[in-house]
């Protein structure tokens, strides 16, 4: 993980849910945010950009797994995890084909929680610094090819 304070969006229509979540990440130095509504994340996931989105599979306008489909699409980096009190391996299914790194089972593990979140940025910081180096990489060469061309030409 980043020194960055890490951003996660909590998202249940439930409210002791989302406030509990929020002060136990907050105490773990986590800025928190919460909403109600599919629609009210992805209007906070459009203002902002969310390292994580815990997102609960039954939200009253819209399924979950549609939810985490709708936000993979604009913020691919970020980290989605389900949440469900109705656990059913074809929801687990349905919501990693559609994007979600994670699924718990309510009433959840806070620990097992948080060590799935830091592993999972983990893995995408990871991810991104291997694509950085690709492509610093591919830059040098490229430069390298570049200054060897001028000079044959500056030759010739």
């Amino acid at each position: 993980m980043t020194d960055i304070k890490p951003k996660i969006l909590i998202v249940d229509d439930e409210l002791e849910i989302c406030e509990s979540l929020s002060n136990i990440f907050s105490d773990k130095g986590f800025y928190c945010d919460i909403a109600s509504t599919g629609s009210e994340a992805l209007n906070k996931m459009k203002k902002d950009v969310f390292d994580v989105a815990l997102i609960d599979i039954r939200l009253p306008d819209r399924d979950g797994t549609e939810l985490v489909s709708q936000l993979y699409q604009s913020n691919p980096r970020s980290v989605y995890i389900m949440m469900t009190g109705y656990p059913a391996l074809e929801n687990a299914i349905n919501a990693l084909n559609k994007g979600a790194q994670g699924y718990v089972v309510k009433p959840v593990d806070i620990e097992v929680l948080l060590a799935l979140i830091e592993k999972k940025l983990k893995e995408r910081d990871k991810s991104e610094q291997i694509t950085e180096d690709k492509m610093l990489d591919y830059v040098k060469k490229r430069v390298k090819q570049l200054s060897s061309l001028e000079k044959k030409k500056v030759d010739a």
